[in-house]
């Protein structure tokens, strides 16, 4: 496809179409404004009016390129983590692969292993969040704020009860996976167990076709016999009602 055709039809429709074309430019490569301006036959000016947009919602960055002559080196505009994040991304699929892979050759308690290993190290990085706060609602607001910034969309409501909370995560970064591997949904609530110290089930999860993940933390209760919140997650001790 040249430089200027049309790119496809739902970036267009997300961005509109110059900075949809801009986006998939850059991720060619890189370009300047003025190769921009060329390629896109406008002007340097609205190029630039164009940039400094995509770069206030995080789409494109910067960084000066030195062509070797006396002048001021020209920014280089290129895909941010956010922008990379519109084009075709194959590594779910790629994970998805590797850990069938190793429940074929290593049994499925390899990958139970895997997962154990890997919530722990979230685990830590989710309690250092939340070490300065005891109150367990706002340990559950913390920890969704956590989420959310990994990219699960959480938040928490309040039940009527008064006795529970509700955790929501709206969306699942890691669904593809989760889909085909549900054991990864009981080691996130074995997690979230851990990290808030109190007893966390799973109600639903969106890898099983619902609106939204969703855990109930029980305000009341304790973590189950013999874990603390400094003890690994335990799948086995998780609720997979879901």
């Amino acid at each position: 496809m040249s430089m200027t055709t049309r790119p496809a039809q739902s970036l267009a429709d997300l961005l509109g179409d110059t900075r949809a074309r801009i986006l998939e430019i850059v991720q060619r490569g890189g370009a300047t404004a003025p190769e921009l301006a060329e390629r896109l036959a406008i002007s340097p000016a609205a190029v630039r009016r164009h940039l400094t947009a995509m770069e206030a919602d995080d789409l494109v960055d910067s960084a000066p390129v030195h062509d070797g002559g006396m002048g001021r080196p020209a920014d280089c505009w290129r895909l941010s983590p956010k922008g990379k994040r519109l084009f075709a991304d194959r590594s779910a699929e790629f994970a998805d692969q590797l850990l069938d892979h190793v429940a074929a050759t290593y049994g499925r308690g390899a990958v139970a292993e895997f997962l154990k290993t890997r919530n722990a190290a979230q685990a830590d990085r989710y309690a250092e969040a939340l070490a300065d706060v005891d109150d367990p609602a706002e340990r559950a607001k913390l920890l969704a704020e956590a989420l959310s910034d990994d990219g699960f969309a959480a938040r928490v409501e309040d039940s009527d009860n008064g006795r529970t909370l509700v955790l929501l995560q709206s969306h699942c970064a890691i669904e593809g996976i989760a889909t085909e591997h549900p054991e990864i949904c009981a080691h996130e609530a074995a997690l979230f167990t851990r990290v808030l110290g109190t007893k966390v089930s799973r109600r639903e999860t969106i890898a099983k076709g619902a609106h939204a993940c969703v855990c109930r933390i029980d305000l009341d209760g304790s973590p189950p016999a013999g874990q603390t919140r400094t003890d690994h997650p335990d799948p086995d001790n998780a609720d997979r009602s879901a």
